[in-house]
């Protein structure tokens, strides 16, 4: 008996889908997927487990993206991403859901920095995306959950005991956006809710608006935003 094309793919198919189940597998992908990150954005990444359920659900275990002095970029123990489609020959990819839990993510500027230490990132990223093709992607819906922010700057020299826009961390931060396109440099997303807790007492209940950005501005547009004693409207900003 003779397998044709279909049965073949088939059969490659059940087998890629049993072997993913063994650890030596998945840790494979971990390594592919890290030095692919590394990569881009020339940062030693690590990555911990990661899981593949089918070919359409993707969970990522303890992602680490540090600075050029080893700083925390980007903390987050477990990510979880379903994948709608992805068509490779066009270079256009659709994921259906994007989620991250518990993460940190830290924004700091060094003394005597003008800059911040991700823009290194951002640059490298940059670079690598104007050397390569064109490419759309599309995200459904990407959440934040049970999160924090640090906004860190050295260059800051007083301690402000109200709200301090140079050194601030949000706490219990939760973030839903909708319908994320990144079309090489233009990103538009609808920010369908935002809340936080700030440290020292300034607390978001709700925030919502469309956000346009390229490489030389940034726009809130339809911008509605509540905290537990005011709200606040406008058209753009």
């Amino acid at each position: 008996m003779t397998f044709n094309l279909i049965e073949f793919s088939i059969f490659l198919i059940i087998l890629f889908l049993f072997l993913i189940r063994f650890s030596f597998f998945q840790n494979k992908i971990s390594k592919e997927v890290t030095n692919y990150l590394s990569n881009e954005i020339n940062s030693e990444i690590s990555l911990g487990e990661v899981s593949l359920n089918g070919f359409t659900n993707l969970q990522l275990n303890q992602i680490f993206i540090p600075d050029l002095n080893g700083d925390t970029v980007l903390f987050v123990p477990k990510v979880v991403v379903d994948i709608k489609d992805i068509n490779w020959l066009d270079r256009k990819f659709i994921i259906d859901q994007v989620v991250f839990k518990d993460a940190e993510i830290v924004l700091r500027k060094n003394h005597g920095k003008k800059k911040y230490e991700i823009e290194f990132l951002l640059n490298s990223f940059k670079k690598n995306q104007r050397e390569s093709k064109d490419y759309q992607l599309l995200i459904n819906e990407f959440k934040i959950e049970n999160s924090q922010f640090c906004h860190l700057s050295k260059n800051s020299i007083k301690e402000i005991k109200s709200v301090d826009i140079q050194n601030f961390k949000l706490n219990n931060l939760n973030l839903l956006l909708n319908n994320i396109s990144l079309d090489n440099n233009l990103f538009f997303s609808k920010i369908s809710d935002l809340k936080f807790q700030d440290e020292k007492g300034f607390n978001i209940s709700s925030l919502n608006a469309d956000l346009y950005l390229d490489s030389t501005k940034l726009n809130l547009v339809n911008l509605k935003l509540k905290t537990p004693n005011s709200r606040l409207s406008s058209d753009i900003i």
